[in-house]
C-alpha cells in the first residue's frame, strides 16, 4: 500500500543529514522523508545551495519523484522511518 502526500512543507535543519517532509501511511500516522543533501546536489548536478532555504525549494521543486521514491521504499518493506532518500536512490528513482 503506498504511501499518500501530506500537504506539509519540507523543512531544512531539523536532521544534519538533509531535508525533511512528511508521508501518511494510509489508515495510520505519518512518517517522515529524509532527503540527504548529496541527493539534493545530485538532482540537478550543481554546487552545493548556499542555504538551507535554496535546499528546501530544491526539494519542493521535485518533491513528487522524492515521494514516488519513498513510497516504493515503503511498498519493499522500510516500514519504519525515517526514510531515507540518498543519492543513489534519485539515479535509480
Amino acid at each position: 500500500m503506498p504511501l499518500e502526500s501530506v500537504d506539509h512543507p519540507a523543512q531544512a535543519g531539523i536532521v544534519l543529514e538533509g531535508v525533511v517532509f512528511p508521508m501518511k501511511i494510509p489508515n495510520a500516522d505519518t512518517i517522515r522523508v529524509v532527503v540527504t543533501y548529496e541527493a539534493l546536489q545530485e538532482v540537478e548536478r550543481m554546487a552545493p545551495p548556499a542555504s538551507e532555504d535554496e535546499l528546501v525549494e530544491r526539494c519542493e521543486a521535485h518533491r513528487s519523484k522524492f515521494e514516488a521514491i519513498a513510497s516504493a521504499k515503503f511498498d519493499a518493506g522500510q516500514k519504519i522511518g525515517p526514510i531515507h532518500i540518498t543519492a543513489t536512490d534519485w539515479a535509480w528513482g
